[in-house]
């Protein structure tokens, strides 16, 4: 595959294009900020007032961990590929948990303008999107800051890692030559009346050749 040399020129963005960018930043932004408003109010039906702790932690998980791991995926330069694809996944699955929060909540907000019962399945719905995002968060960060510090270190050694050897380029050839020179001997045992008039076919043309001579 050949490469292809691009100009940046090319790439260079206009002034609405850069005005484009921004406010999509900001549009994000306000999204983001809406999502945590809705995760903060279902989390004020789950847990009590004073337990504070789980309410804040709860809107982390879901609209704060969103926006980290978009600046991260944006910003950040990774060591390792796979630390950034892994980042850009928590991107979309934490905004996909923060949606189901907001949905949840929209559900539970309506019983003032439309007054009905309260599915209890709702609500087992909504402790189980708050521990899927404290699990699969703690999860993600770990292997992420785990990956990251690993490519940063030098390679270390084990007393029980098993020694690798090479052989020299020499005994590898003469290992070659010796399995060819097997493979013919087999050959000619296996099939000595193809071997034979081989040899006899090649008699005439050398004789032939000590004529012209």
């Amino acid at each position: 595959m050949q490469e292809q040399d691009f100009d940046d020129s090319e790439f260079q963005q206009t002034g609405g294009g850069w005005w484009i960018g921004k406010l999509g930043i900001i549009v994000y932004m306000a999204i983001i900020l809406a999502y945590a408003w809705q995760t903060l109010q279902l989390v004020s039906w789950l847990f009590p007032a004073n337990n504070w702790f789980m309410q804040g932690v709860t809107v982390f998980v879901c609209d704060g961990c969103a926006t980290g791991y978009a600046m991260a995926e944006m910003f950040y330069r990774f060591r390792l590929r796979r630390s950034k694809q892994l980042v850009f996944g928590m991107w979309i699955i934490t905004f996909i948990f923060s949606t189901a929060a907001s949905v949840i909540q929209l559900y539970l907000s309506s019983i003032g303008n439309i007054p009905h019962h309260i599915n209890p399945n709702i609500i087992a719905i909504a402790y189980g999107v708050v521990i899927a995002a404290f699990v699969v968060n703690i999860i993600a960060i770990t292997m992420i800051i785990r990956n990251e510090h690993n490519a940063a270190q030098p390679v270390h050694r084990y007393l029980d890692d098993k020694p690798r050897t090479r052989r020299p380029i020499a005994q590898n050839r003469q290992q070659q030559a010796s399995f060819a020179q097997q493979a013919v001997i087999e050959t000619q045992q296996q099939h000595p009346k193809a071997t034979a008039s081989l040899d006899a076919a090649s008699q005439p043309g050398q004789a032939n050749g000590h004529k012209a001579e």
